[in-house]
């Protein structure tokens, strides 16, 4: 496969949406896995032992706007994976009105977002939510989505795209399968050892299985984070030679499916 360095991100704004999702259309039959990822404006509530995951993602998601998602779109041929192309969708976000943790909003600044741009050229969420539901992507058995500690992105991706939130993890999971039939995260792989590695991190595995990241001034953008993804989900699976299925649907510490 392609290293990171050489694979295509394609910036979407709300210039070039109608764009990006023709052409998002137009690859989804080719389409045998998507990598995704998300950064948002920082958690509301502090991580602690007494918090349980949901209680946790319930007390942020639904009061927070992603502020940017990262999909990166691969084909299966033969026993060839070839990245398609990567969309990083940069949506509308006011650092001024959005609710968020001002610790969030900062580190994201530190790496580069221009929080001024998002404000006057951010996508829609109402566009976004359209035009990714009318392509057909969501309840298929075709498509396996692959995260790295996917719970915050996929409950943000659920949040807007069936424009509801949920009563409890049951109810989020629920729907998670009926959207997404087949998943994996990468993390649960690590945390329940699939893989035996030390790296608890993104970047740290990717350099621990010897994987090509060479512009790392890209990281914690949701394009370039989803290619990280996606390359240490492609070694993994490339080493043990098979689909790591007994892990589908499997999200750290929430109930399982």
């Amino acid at each position: 496969m392609l290293p990171i360095c050489k694979q295509n991100i394609t910036e979407v704004w709300s210039y070039n949406l109608i764009k990006a999702f023709k052409d998002i259309r137009d690859e989804i039959k080719n389409t045998s896995f998507v990598a995704f990822d998300s950064e948002f404006p920082g958690t509301l509530l502090p991580r602690t032992r007494e918090i349980d995951e949901w209680t946790y993602i319930n007390g942020t998601v639904p009061h927070t706007n992603p502020i940017q998602f990262g999909l990166a779109f691969y084909g299966e041929f033969g026993n060839k994976i070839i990245p398609i192309n990567t969309w990083q969708i940069n949506f509308k976000f006011d650092e001024d009105t959005d609710k968020m943790n001002p610790d969030g909003i900062k580190f994201l600044k530190k790496h580069g977002f221009d929080f001024n741009r998002h404000k006057n050229e951010g996508v829609s969420h109402e566009e976004f939510r359209k035009l990714l539901v009318d392509t057909g992507i969501f309840g298929s058995n075709n498509i396996t989505w692959v995260t790295f500690y996917g719970n915050f992105d996929i409950a943000y991706l659920l949040k807007l795209c069936a424009n509801r939130w949920f009563d409890d993890a049951q109810s989020f999971l629920a729907t998670v399968s009926e959207y997404f039939p087949s998943t994996i995260d990468v993390k649960v792989l690590i945390e329940k050892n699939y893989i035996r590695v030390r790296s608890k991190g993104l970047l740290k595995l990717a350099s621990e299985l010897r994987i090509e990241v060479n512009n790392v001034e890209q990281a914690h953008h949701a394009g370039f984070d989803a290619q990280v993804i996606f390359a240490c989900f492609n070694y993994i699976y490339n080493f043990f030679n098979t689909m790591p299925s007994e892990f589908n649907g499997k999200f750290l510490y929430l109930n399982i499916r």
